[in-house]
């Protein structure tokens, strides 16, 4: 890839669409029922700058559910879910391995509504895009992840969907 007026680009992100129904697994959580101290320790393993207030307001946002799974007294893994103009967006889902991320991804997809379900998968997460092929899911859009200096360090195989690419 080559460099953009100062931009290097560093891999790509690739949006999913599909009609899924979803099921609750037992060891899932509602994450209002998870300290946000927890939550928030855990979303910074993920994003690479301070965001607290962000993360606060974007959990708490009217027309969202999120759900986290708690082993050994530890967040292992959370994900949120968000009503769209289109159907439902689900942003971040974080998960240390693909078992936890389809527990997540079930949960949150409960909310769906018989309506589309989107997810953004950076496309170095293999077990990411396992997942969404899994549900047959169809990849409708795709972008590139960029940036000005060095990227940050980030083990993105946790990451099975980013909280938002409208956010920059």
């Amino acid at each position: 890839m080559e460099n953009l007026d100062g931009f290097k680009p560093a891999h790509h992100h690739l949006r999913y669409q599909g009609i899924i129904q979803g099921e609750m697994s037992e060891d899932v959580r509602d994450l209002k029922t998870i300290s946000f101290e927890q939550i928030n320790n855990y979303d910074n393993l993920h994003f690479p700058a301070e965001g607290s207030y962000f993360l606060k307001t974007w959990i708490n946002q009217p027309k969202g559910n999120g759900y986290g799974i708690i082993n050994d007294g530890n967040l292992v893994g959370y994900g949120f879910i968000r009503k769209a103009k289109d159907g439902f967006r689900i942003g971040p889902l974080f998960a240390p391995n693909q078992d936890i991320a389809e527990k997540l991804f079930w949960a949150l997809c409960t909310h769906s509504q018989n309506q589309n379900v989107y997810l953004d998968v950076p496309d170095i997460n293999q077990k990411g895009l396992a997942l969404v092929e899994s549900h047959q899911m169809q990849c409708i859009f795709e972008c590139v992840r960029m940036y000005t200096s060095e990227s940050p360090h980030l083990d993105w195989t946790n990451i099975f969907g980013v909280t938002s690419l409208g956010l920059g």
